[in-house]
């Protein structure tokens, strides 16, 4: 295509008083076999155009829905760390009070809980 564009302009450019008629007729004849390969890639640009926009919007969309699940999936996890947090801060309370049990058994003389022991056997046996 760009060698039958140079053709038309050197055909034009070799126009002169002497040879218009001749000049004429090959810038002509160059002109004829460029415009439709000119027609044929304007076309196949166009094509190109259109499937650029295509991607753009189809783009675009992905971009929307992307947007979306990123956004749902951040208070998923906004929800969980909550969720986290109040289940950590339970088990403390839990260990705590487990703790301040020991505690309060340990307090308790061996002798006396020797005869719980004994007592709670017993009254086993007995049902």
């Amino acid at each position: 295509m760009d060698m039958e564009f140079d053709k038309v302009k050197q055909a034009l450019a070799d126009i002169n008083i002497l040879n218009v008629g001749k000049k004429r007729d090959e810038a002509l004849a160059s002109l004829a076999n460029w415009i439709p390969e000119a027609e044929k890639f304007t076309a196949q640009l166009h094509n190109v155009d259109e499937y650029i926009r295509e991607l753009k919007c189809g783009n675009k969309a992905a971009e929307e829905y992307m947007g979306k699940e990123n956004r749902m999936l951040q208070g998923r996890v906004a929800e969980l760390d909550k969720s986290y947090i109040r289940s950590q801060h339970e088990v403390f309370e839990l260990r705590e009070a487990l703790r301040k049990q020991k505690r309060l058994l340990d307090r308790v003389p061996k002798e006396v809980l020797e005869n719980l022991s004994k007592l709670n056997s017993r009254e086993s046996k007995q049902r």
